[in-house]
């Protein structure tokens, strides 16, 4: 596990499982590391070799899950392309717009309170 940066506006940060077919060894494992570490909003990585999985914390505000996938092909590392991890991957992407979008909306006010004249 390898913590990068941390924060405490935890409504932000996502995790997801990326299931990585030929993730087996440390060479892979560092490669991984170097990739996503140099992506701004990545929180945590942690990696589970036994079930060729990539567990990855980041920032939704700074940093989307499309960016992610694109990092790790840039790599050459491929991510699992099954059709349930299809249907997950655009389901992260769907979310992540969708909580970016409402990070840019102001506060809103309380339901007690009348609107402002």
């Amino acid at each position: 596990m390898v913590s990068i940066m941390a924060t405490d506006n935890s409504q932000w940060i996502f995790r997801h499982a990326i299931t990585i077919p030929g993730l087996m060894n440390e060479s892979q494992v560092h490669a991984i590391h170097q990739h996503l570490a140099g992506l701004k909003g990545i929180q945590q990585i942690d990696e589970q070799p036994d079930k060729h999985r990539l567990r990855v914390s980041y920032d939704v505000r700074v940093c989307s899950y499309q960016e992610i996938l694109q990092s790790l092909q840039k790599a050459a590392i491929p991510v699992s392309e099954g059709m349930w991890q299809k249907l997950r991957n655009y389901w992260f992407q769907f979310t992540d717009a969708n909580t970016r979008d409402n990070a840019r909306l102001p506060v809103a006010s309380c339901c007690n309170k009348p609107p402002a004249k």
